[in-house]
């Protein structure tokens, strides 16, 4: 065993980077000045090993976790009731990850702990369920911002909100109408869907332009009014 164990522990190879250990979670390496391409330019790498889903979730976000991999956790996340969900306030980061992994669409079927609150005769959002310490809690409000910026699909696409990115996320609702406020004016979107095809209409104020995305298109938007019809595959 002891042979093993020195074998497994100090793994062998010719790569860029030298294994020097694994402890409290983290391994750690060195750059090895004898790779045949060079030594690499960054002398120290750490990776930390992620078992919370929570913790995995943030990968997803940085896109340190993408492809597969990422819609296998996020699959694993929403599905399996018996693992630790997420608290009420990190389901912004559980909806920032399914917007990345393609599935903002579902965000609407995931709104279930917000609507026990209203049930409960709740008029503010609580910081978790009950016995809660906050019935007023803005940590756990991201719906006031996630159905303008996931379902109606207004986003800042430059610095300053100077630009925009307009990408709805529908889900099952058939219309849609929606205006946020905006340094220069008004932001206000119109959609209406038909089995198929989907017509948005798109005000923006004078000096902002941006773009407009949808089943894999995008249009260009210019300041005032636009008009975009489009047909899903």
């Amino acid at each position: 065993l002891s042979c093993v164990r020195a074998k497994t522990t100090q793994p062998m190879g010719a790569g860029p980077y030298k294994f020097i250990k694994f402890e409290n979670g983290v391994v750690y390496f060195e750059a090895n000045e004898n790779y045949f391409k060079g030594c690499p330019k960054t002398k120290y790498v750490n990776f930390q090993e992620c078992t919370a889903d929570e913790d995995k979730l943030n990968g997803v976000i940085t896109g340190t976790i993408d492809g597969i991999l990422a819609r296998d956790l996020l699959d694993r996340t929403l599905a399996d009731k018996d693992i630790l969900q997420c608290t009420i306030y990190f389901r912004y980061y559980l909806q920032e990850a399914m917007k990345r992994c393609g599935r903002a669409e579902e965000y609407l079927n995931n709104l279930d702990i917000w609507k026990d609150q209203l049930l409960l005769g709740l008029t503010t959002w609580a910081e978790q369920p009950e016995p809660s310490r906050s019935d007023c809690h803005a940590w756990g409000a991201s719906p006031n911002i996630e159905l303008y910026r996931m379902v109606a699909g207004i986003d800042s696409g430059a610095p300053g909100f100077s630009k925009v990115v307009i990408e709805p996320a529908l889900g099952t609702l058939t219309r849609l109408d929606a205006a946020i406020p905006h340094p220069k004016g008004r932001i206000e979107v119109s959609y209406v869907l038909r089995k198929k095809h989907l017509t948005a209409e798109v005000n923006l104020p004078r000096e902002i332009t941006g773009v407009f995305r949808w089943n894999g298109k995008e249009f260009q938007l210019n300041g005032g009014k636009n008009k975009v019809m489009i047909s899903r595959q």
